[in-house]
């Protein structure tokens, strides 16, 4: 979802080769299917296009299969980095890598780029390990630490929302967390920001959080009310409720005050959704929604 998201807006002023592994994605001019796990074949790719710039979005990111099965979550989100970033130094190329809000244990939230990460699932710490290899083998960089992700996807099961409104049209009653805070972001908005950063000066670290701090409900409320969605299935719970595998970081929201700093800043949760489901969207209107508030 992202990656296409950010390889549609830089094809608007850049030459884009987009990767993908098992469908090709629409609407792109270049695309190339390729494995990041076969090192041989992710070697000649670099060699043949050679890049200016790689934004690497690809990964394994649903933490229960990331627990389940490891060789492989290590093999796409560490080794696959790794190289990638080998790569990009031997070619000369910046690298712009994609990691998440889950390398922090949510203990605190309003987490900044210097807090010591200390995740609580398999899949955060894939995470932190690559950020740790992207690092060290590519001075030209910038790991862009991002969360939970909403908008419109090539196969429609991408998004946080499209999600829980498949779920809710199919039936099924949806269970959120009222004491689970993300700063959930925009995919649109968010491809935006990265091409910002692929194309600055910036090296390091950076979060790229949303501007709004919202527990998982609100968020699928809100989400309900965008799409116009009947949200009698959607039930608040807290984490305590549920015996979770991996474990639920309770807040892993994140502070983007060096984005800012910078003169970036990403959509609250209202803004994204009205970006997202356009005229569709009755946000503005008096919530006839309960709130965890």
């Amino acid at each position: 979802m992202l990656g296409h998201a950010v390889a549609v807006a830089a094809q608007e002023s850049c030459r884009v080769i987009a990767q993908y592994r098992r469908e090709a994605p629409p609407d792109l001019a270049e695309v190339m299917r390729l494995d990041l796990t076969d090192g041989q074949a992710v070697c000649e790719a670099l060699t043949e296009i050679t890049p200016e710039a790689v934004i690497h979005c690809a990964a394994m990111a649903d933490p229960a299969l990331c627990q389940k099965e490891r060789e492989a979550a290590e093999a796409i989100n560490l080794g696959a980095t790794r190289r990638l970033a080998r790569l990009c130094a031997g070619h000369g190329a910046r690298l712009l890598f994609v990691s998440t809000d889950l390398v922090f244990d949510g203990r605190r939230g309003r987490y900044v780029e210097s807090d010591p990460v200390n995740p609580v699932s398999y899949y955060g710490e894939t995470k932190v390990l690559a950020e740790e290899a992207v690092r060290r083998e590519c001075a030209n960089h910038v790991i862009a630490r991002c969360c939970l992700m909403y908008g419109r996807s090539p196969s429609g099961r991408r998004g946080a929302d499209e999600n829980l409104i498949n779920a809710l049209r199919d039936g099924v009653e949806v269970r959120l967390f009222t004491d689970e805070y993300r700063t959930s972001v925009c995919v649109p908005d968010l491809a935006r920001v990265l091409l910002c950063l692929a194309q600055s000066d910036f090296t390091g670290i950076i979060h790229c959080g949303g501007a709004e701090r919202i527990s998982r409900y609100d968020f699928g409320l809100k989400i309900c009310r965008a799409a116009g969605v009947d949200f009698s299935r959607v039930v608040a719970a807290k984490i305590a409720d549920l015996h979770c595998v991996p474990p639920r970081a309770p807040d892993v929201s994140l502070d983007s005050g060096k984005l800012l700093n910078m003169g970036i800043r990403l959509l609250d949760v209202d803004g994204g959704l009205r970006l997202i489901y356009g005229s569709a969207s009755r946000l503005g209107e008096s919530d006839p929604f309960p709130s965890s508030a």
